[in-house]
């Protein structure tokens, strides 16, 4: 196992820090929308936050690729602080704001129109909300409860509110319960600006106990705060802290690992564009934080002359910086590992979703199957551990037969590439045989990918793919069907050989032989193959793995080994795909590598 490139953190000299003028009016809460909601603004194709004004009810549209803002909500300037807008969040088509001193909570629609307007009745500051089914939680940090709405019964104008208890910690003069997010099923983190604690609520737990994650005063002037959820579902907390918690309190963004009511500090990010950051939104690709900065102590709050905006001189800034990642580690450090696997040549690896190796009675943690070239068993090993065990034995009837190659975990089954054999078969994940499928064609069934209910494999030596339904092969029906192939030139080495699912409706197939990679577009049945990686870039190419990011950029891995002969290098290429065209990252090598076959990343 070897470490997949990350890029180096950059300085703060350098592009980590993007600062967005927002005028003279001071700001509260931000929301980045999802793109395609975004971009019915009339602001570009850039990622679009909303930013509400503290003091005027106002929502500023502003894209975080070219700077540009425009009004998404024209102050209704009643009166200076009338309305008033904080938190704002986007839910279920809709923009929700939390009133602030307006004590009341109101909802739009994407086009700017009110759908609702609900007065909660308490007065305070209605500060902050969070959705759990369909409920929705605000905090007023002056009141010792939540307030919920029904989110269905607020779209359709319904604004009857409830009542949510809390206890177990202390009211103050200053900035209470603040900052709330949802953790996990149905339970919430709540922070407390004054005391500089964050708590877990149980929903479950109607007498509302308030559980101490973070303990007062380590994040003294809490804000806002957001929950990432990594691909290993690993949750990791953001809190930010300002300097209206007081005495001892820092403009900066707390970072913390969260495992059930355990949270762990990572650090505190700080930045010299902070100034008083209220609120706080991650990009989807993760790799910028946005924050708004309220000046709640920098400047008045409010200033006597803020009323007055076409006098008042001051400006307010939204700032993102980059998430911290990890710098990458050299080889002499922990980025290879190796695992022993006897001497039985191994060919295929499908690494398990956690929940079904755990199954396997080799601990916690991740599990990879490793399929037997020349035997046709299946080796299953803990990644964390190194430890392994048989979870298919080798039937043995002789040397070659049967073979294994590509394996796949897919609707709760173990999916095999015959090889040599010719078939593919299906096991349970007790290794049980649900179907043995002879495709009758001889050649090197090499590798498989899923598409909708279908299966096709690859034969290195025949031009045409191999399908299988799903469900009917699950029941033990081996009705096969073809999908023609044509675009490109048979060898007498390993031809079609890797094989992924591409989108919707398409696969990438490589060639051993030829070193390239091409689409195959499923609704052209005459098979043609386009070429997006030229022949003969990835000479020795194999196993293949897409890796689509949270902004949905796609990047592949092809394993490359020296079958290719004369040219070829046993590396890993890497590639970003946009689609019909694959861009060149880099070649990932390693001392490690002998002649790597197939691959699989892990969940993180």
């Amino acid at each position: 196992g070897v470490m997949v490139p990350q890029p180096a953190p950059k300085s703060e000299t350098d592009v980590d820090k993007k600062v967005y003028d927002l005028g003279n009016v001071r700001p509260e809460g931000i929301e980045i929308l999802p793109q395609t909601v975004g971009q019915t603004l009339g602001l570009g194709d850039g990622a679009i936050a909303l930013v509400t004004q503290l003091y005027w009810g106002g929502i500023d549209a502003v894209n975080l690729v070219t700077g540009e803002s425009k009004k998404f909500l024209e102050s209704p300037k009643a009166d200076f602080g009338n309305p008033s807008a904080a938190g704002i969040k986007f839910h279920n088509g809709a923009i929700w704001v939390a009133g602030g001193m307006d004590g009341d909570a109101r909802v739009y629609g994407i086009d700017g129109t009110e759908i609702a307007k609900c007065d909660f009745g308490l007065g305070g500051f209605v500060n902050d909300m969070a959705f759990i089914g369909d409920i929705v939680y605000f905090t007023n940090s002056f009141v010792s409860s939540l307030t919920t709405l029904n989110v269905s019964a607020a779209l359709a104008g319904n604004c009857e509110t409830g009542t949510f208890p809390v206890q177990g910690f202390e009211m103050t003069n200053n900035f209470n319960l603040n900052g709330i997010v949802p953790y996990g099923s149905n339970s919430l983190l709540i922070n407390s600006l004054a005391l500089g604690a964050v708590y877990s609520l149980d929903l479950d737990d109607t007498t509302g106990l308030l559980k101490e994650m973070i303990s007062a005063p380590d994040v003294l002037g809490a804000d806002g705060m957001v929950i990432v959820t990594s691909d290993d579902n690993k949750d990791r907390l953001y809190v930010a802290q300002n300097l209206l918690g007081g005495e001892g309190s820092v403009d900066s963004i707390g970072i913390y690992d969260l495992d059930g009511e355990v949270a762990t500090f990572v650090e505190s990010l700080t930045s010299s564009g902070f100034d008083q950051p209220a609120t706080i939104a991650l990009d989807d690709a993760g790799e910028y934080i946005y924050t708004v900065n309220a000046r709640f102590v920098s400047l008045p709050n409010p200033d006597p002359a803020e009323g007055d905006l076409t006098t008042f001189g001051e400006k307010f800034t939204m700032v993102g910086v980059m998430v911290p990642q990890p710098a990458p580690k050299s080889e002499t450090d922990v980025d290879k590992k190796v695992y022993d696997l006897g001497n039985v040549r191994p060919e295929g690896i499908e690494i398990l979703p956690q929940t079904v190796g755990q199954t396997l009675g080799l601990g916690d943690g991740a599990i990879a199957l490793v399929t037997q070239l020349y035997w046709g068993g299946i080796d299953a090993v803990n990644l964390v551990t190194g430890e392994s065990k048989k979870f298919l034995e080798s039937p043995k009837a002789d040397f070659g037969n049967p073979s294994a190659a590509g394996i796949k975990f897919h609707n709760g089954a173990i999916w095999v590439a015959g090889g040599m054999d010719g078939d593919a078969r299906v096991y349970g994940i007790d290794g049980t045989e649900i179907a043995k499928c002879d495709f009758g064609l001889g050649g090197f069934v090499n590798d498989m990918a899923f598409i909708g209910d279908i299966v096709y494999f690859t034969n290195s030596f025949v031009s045409s793919l191999t399908t299988l339904n799903v469900s009917a092969a699950l029941a033990g029906n081996c009705e096969t069907g073809t999908f023609p192939v044509q675009g490109f030139e048979m060898t007498n080495n390993f031809n079609l050989n890797g094989i992924v699912p591409y989108g919707s409706n398409s696969l990438l197939i490589n060639s051993l032989a030829l070193g390239a990679v091409y689409s195959l577009d499923l609704d052209d049945t005459t098979g043609l193959l386009k070429e997006m990686i030229s022949a003969p870039d990835v000479l020795g190419a194999d196993g293949m793995v897409i890796v689509t990011s949270d902004d949905n950029k796609d990047r592949l891995y092809v394993a490359q080994n020296l079958l290719g002969g004369e040219g070829s290098v046993d590396s890993i290429g890497i590639y970003d795909l946009d689609g019909e065209v694959a861009t060149f990252v880099e070649s990932l090598t390693s001392s490690g590598f002998d002649q790597p076959a197939t691959i699989a990343l892990d969940d993180a």
